[in-house]
Formats: C-alpha cells, sequence, structure tokens
C-alpha cells in the first residue's frame, strides 16, 4: 500500500493513539513532563479549531502550553522568513499557501494531532536579527526537549518539499540513509526529543524516550531496520556504564560527519547535546571539549581538513571541518587541564612533555588518512595530523602525555603541539597514538594552548 495517502485522518488518529498512549502511561516517567512547558519566545498558532487553514505567528510573553515542533532539511533560501519588516504582517496571518511544502505540512499535521501551537526555526526565529538569532540558538536544546513531541521530516530534503505525501519506493534502504539524517543540526533535534513522529521514505513512525526504536504504523515488515540516529537515552544515560569516553566518541563521530550549510554554526548545532550533558554533571564544556575529562581531548581528524578555521582553538574540534572521534576512547586519564582567568581561548594542560629533539632520533611519520582498508582508523605508532600538510620538523615538535592504554595492548596518546609566537603558548598540530621509544618523559609541567 503506497504513502500516497499518509495524510489521511485514520492515519493522525493512530499517531495521537501512540503519543497519548506515551502520555498517560506510568511506566514513561522518562518522556513525561513534571508541568506544562514554557512556550519559547514566539511560535505558530495554527488555530486548529477554525475551517479552513489558517496561521499567524505569536509572541508568548512566558506563557505556558504543549507545543510540537519541526525538524526538516532547509535545503536553501525559504519564501517566507520571519525577519524584522515582515514581524508585523505574520503575527496578523501567516501565508500559509506561500509556505515550503514541509512547513504546509507541518501545519497541517500538527492541527490534525489536535495542537494548537508549532515551533519552526524560519518563522520563530528573526533571521535578519543577530541579537535574536543568538538568543534562540542558546535556548534550542531547551525548545526541542520541552516540546510534547517533534514532527520529523525525514524524507524531505528542502523546505519546499512535501513530506506527506510520498510515493512507495521499492528500493531497499537503511533507515538512516533519509535525508534528514545526514543534517548535523537534525542530530541534536532527535537526541533530545521526548517523542518522535517520524515521516519517512517507507512509512510513518513513532519514538519515544522509553520504548527505543522506531515502531512503524503502517508496515511491519520495516521493524529491523537499522536507524542511525543515536539514541535520546544516551544523553539521558550519560556517564552511567562508566563509558564515557566510548559514548561521547559516538556521538560526536556522529554528528561531524553530518552535512552543515553555514560552518560557522558547527560549535551552536552541537549545544543543545552539550548542555543536556552538563546538566547531569559538574564543570562545563568549553568549544565543545568537557575539561573535567581529558578523554574528550583526545579526538583525531579522520581525514586531515584542508584548514583550521578561527571560530575556535586548536584544541577544540571545533576548528575543524571535517569528521572527527576519539583515538582512544577507553585510556585513562594522564593530564589534567583548566581554563586560566578571564579567558575561554587559552587552555591551561598539565602533563609530562618531550621536545622532539630529545626522542633519539625515533621520531613518528605522520600517518596517511586512512589505513589500508580505508576506514580513517589512527595507525598505531604515527602522527594523526589536524590539518594536511602541517606537521613541524621534529626538533619544532612538542609531545604532551594526555592518555595511558594500559594491558596488553599497552599505549599512550600524547598531543602534538608546535609553540606559537609567543614563547610558553603553543597550538595543537595533531595527535600521537602509540608506544613512547627510548626513554620515556620528562617532570610534568604546565603549557599553554590556544
Amino acid at each position: 500500500q503506497p504513502l500516497s495517502n499518509v495524510g489521511a485522518k485514520a492515519l493522525f488518529a493512530a499517531i495521537c493513539a501512540r503519543i497519548n498512549d506515551c502520555r498517560e502511561r506510568p511506566d514513561h516517567h522518562r518522556c513525561r513532563e513534571n508541568h506544562i512547558s514554557q512556550l519559547p519566545s514566539r511560535v505558530i498558532d495554527v488555530n486548529p479549531d477554525t475551517p479552513g487553514v489558517t496561521a499567524q505567528l505569536v509572541k508568548t510573553e512566558g506563557g505556558h502550553a504543549e507545543y510540537l515542533c519541526l525538524s526538516y532539511c532547509w535545503g536553501g533560501p525559504q519564501r517566507v522568513t520571519a525577519t524584522k519588516a515582515s514581524l508585523t504582517a505574520l503575527e496578523q496571518s501567516i501565508p500559509v499557501g506561500e509556505l515550503g511544502g514541509a512547513l504546509q505540512d507541518a501545519i497541517h499535521a500538527t492541527r490534525q494531532m489536535g495542537f494548537r501551537y508549532l515551533w519552526v526555526d524560519a518563522l520563530c526565529i528573526v533571521q535578519d536579527d543577530a541579537e535574536n538569532i543568538q538568543s534562540e540558538i542558546s535556548q534550542m536544546g531547551r525548545i526541542y526537549t520541552n516540546a510534547f513531541a517533534v514532527i520529523v521530516a525525514a524524507n524531505s530534503s528542502a523546505s519546499t518539499d512535501c513530506f506527506l505525501y510520498q510515493d512507495w519506493s521499492p528500493e531497499w534502504k537503511q533507515i538512516g540513509q533519509e535525508p534528514l539524517d545526514t543534517r548535523a543540526w537534525a542530530l541534536q533535534e532527535s537526541m533530545l526529543a521526548r517523542r518522535k513522529v517520524v515521516f519517512s521514505t517507507y512509512d510513518v513512525f513513532t519514538e519515544c524516550r522509553t520504548e527505543q526504536g522506531l515502531t512503524p504504523l503502517r508496515r511491519s515488515f520495516v521493524k529491523g531496520y537499522f536507524y542511525r540516529n543515536p539514541s535520546p537515552n544516551l544523553l539521558l544515560d550519560f556517564g552511567l556504564s562508566g563509558k564515557i569516553g566510548r559514548v561521547w566518541s559516538q556521538i560526536l563521530l556522529c554528528y561531524t560527519e553530518r552535512e552543515m550549510t553555514n560552518p560557522e554554526d558547527r560549535l551552536h548545532a552541537f549545544r543543545g547535546i552539550t548542555d543536556a550533558i552538563q546538566s547531569k554533571f559538574d564543570g562545563n564544556f568549553h568549544f565543545g571539549v568537557a575539561l573535567a575529562w581529558p578523554v574528550t581531548l583526545g579526538w583525531r581528524a579522520r581525514t586531515p581538513a584542508p584548514a583550521r578555521s578561527p571560530r575556535a582553538p586548536t584544541w577544540s574540534w571545533g576548528c575543524l571541518n571535517c569528521s572527527v572521534k576519539l583515538v582512544c576512547p577507553d585510556a585513562i586519564d594522564q593530564a589534567h587541564s583548566r581554563l586560566p582567568d578571564g579567558t575561554e581561548q587559552k587552555l591551561l594542560l598539565k602533563g609530562s612533555v618531550i621536545y622532539g629533539a630529545e626522542w633519539q632520533g625515533e621520531h613518528p611519520p605522520a600517518s596517511p588518512a586512512h589505513d589500508s582498508q580505508g576506514k580513517g582508523d589512527c595507525v598505531y605508532g604515527s602522527i594523526s595530523l589536524d590539518v594536511e600538510n602541517t606537521l613541524p620538523g621534529p626538533h619544532q615538535r612538542v609531545y604532551l602525555r594526555l592518555l595511558e592504554k594500559r594491558g596488553s595492548s599497552h599505549c599512550e596518546v600524547a598531543l602534538v603541539l608546535e609553540e606559537a609566537e609567543a614563547a610558553g603558548v603553543y597550538r595543537r598540530v595533531g595527535i600521537y597514538y602509540g608506544r613512547v621509544f627510548n626513554g620515556g618523559w620528562n617532570q610534568v609541567q604546565e603549557v599553554v594552548l590556544i
């Protein structure tokens, strides 16, 4: 049976039954709100009780009510957005017929599900107001966490694409290959959601924090398909298993593999995830790195980037536009980090060092971009560069011991540094994974990284 009739009332009745069952079940305490959530600063009022499809933008003034969010691909400029010039008109009436297909479908779905309010970034963030953009980005985690459910337009590649009316495609693919699963912003939207209604190429699925894994509403045979997004419970249970490094590496790799229209949003689109983890533990994230856990400094570029961005210091993966992962997520900390007073760009890192000239001639080479299997894994006993063709000469390198993995496969992880313009100040250029040859480490020192 094709999905051409996916907008039918019967389907939305099934969706409502599923999400309301989640609301009412006492064992779904992870999904339940303790109180009615505060609305975002602006929402779309879809007027579900009025005939015809009408909507307007409303300023909520701190009010409380249930609302839905839309997770979708922009895919280029949108015809109708909130701007300083259009705000007054949008507060009177949103021209629903001029919106992209994804936004029209989201309004229709919100009405069919019986909700009054919908949050969509294009209309609820003033797109030419830098102050409003920064304010709303800082609240993005709360907005998606507090939503009653998130409508996921997984099958649309752009805001112009409808997601409710899809023709059946006989091609067998993994669920995780939907267009939205390639977008960086969509990861935190998925991981933070209490409940999701996912409109895919194959079916309509629901998922909540208690019942993990997508449950299809129409086709049972797709239930076993692989779903690419990490489970929301990775955030809820973060640290409980003790495997902080492995969970962090999984989230970080999944995020940095995704595409982003504006690279300067690289850390902004990850903030909801770090805020969720930060709320459970002491210590803060800075530029996507948790300084309380030195293992999060042990990242490597899977393929060296062409250049480094000044938006983040060299010790943060946020300065690169490439996929990254942790070198050795199970290793033991051998260094301690802290921020000096009055700045967030500099990092004080205390650990043992080896100067390149003291490594007695056994300087490790830079590893190729990929190993022989093409998996991008770190090559043992070599340096993995952050930026291509930037390895300083042996005498200009400094190795700082960051992590150690003990046991039969003993190895160490060291940051590879070069001195910056000021004496005693260093930049990260890569990471070393392997044995330390002939000699060992000098005494513990504190160095400044920028």
